[in-house]
């Protein structure tokens, strides 16, 4: 009973270079869809803080401006805009706002966190993803304590991501041999946690 909300994009600062290595000359693909499903649309638990975008006090001045003749705005896509609203709501988030549907990086052979996951485990997952892939819906829909269900388990990255943001965790993998080598990973660690700083991990990708 999942119902689509939006598809959102992640855009690859360092796709694949292919092309010429097939018969066909093609694009290196560089975007890849993200859906979004719920299972209730009228109450998701979302913290757009979390992950929302900054926006400057000359920004926030223009919205002010727009929004003093408190009446309803019709954009040019037919639209209805109240700027007065839009105005208090983001200065109310202290200049956040709403992050746009694209979350920019580098793929995992790029990430650090999960490059050297992937050199402990010693094997090379064929479709892995980066650390800041996860974490930017984990932060955005969960709160610390809260779980998370990854069905699609693989390496393991969405379980580091939660230990890391001190979230649980409950992973699905139809492969004995990924499942083993996480759980042969997982039990060699002190104290659940990578080598790298937060910082550090988070340098690596971030939604713009």
């Amino acid at each position: 009973n999942l119902k689509f909300i939006q598809d959102l994009f992640w855009f690859k600062n360092n796709p694949v270079p292919s092309g010429y290595a097939s018969k066909w000359i093609r694009f290196r693909t560089s975007a890849e869809y993200l859906f979004w499903f719920a299972n209730n649309p009228d109450n998701i638990k979302m913290d757009l803080k979390k992950v929302g975008t900054k926006i400057s006090n000359n920004e926030l001045m223009h919205l002010k401006s727009r929004g003093k003749k408190n009446k309803i705005n019709i954009a040019t896509s037919g639209h209805r805009m109240n700027y007065k609203h839009i105005y208090e709501t983001v200065k109310n988030n202290g200049g956040i706002t709403t992050p746009i549907n694209v979350i920019y990086g580098y793929t995992a052979s790029s990430d650090k966190y999960t490059y050297e996951l992937a050199d402990k485990l010693k094997y090379k997952h064929p479709a892995k993803f980066p650390f800041y892939l996860p974490e930017f819906f984990i932060e955005a829909f969960t709160d610390k304590g809260d779980t998370v269900l990854d069905p699609f388990f693989g390496s393991g990255t969405v379980a580091e991501v939660c230990k890391m943001k001190e979230r649980k965790w409950i992973g699905i993998e139809i492969s004995e041999e990924y499942f083993n080598k996480y759980v042969e990973y997982a039990s060699k660690q002190t104290n659940d946690l990578m080598s790298f700083t937060e910082k550090e991990v988070d340098g690596y990708g971030k939604n713009k």
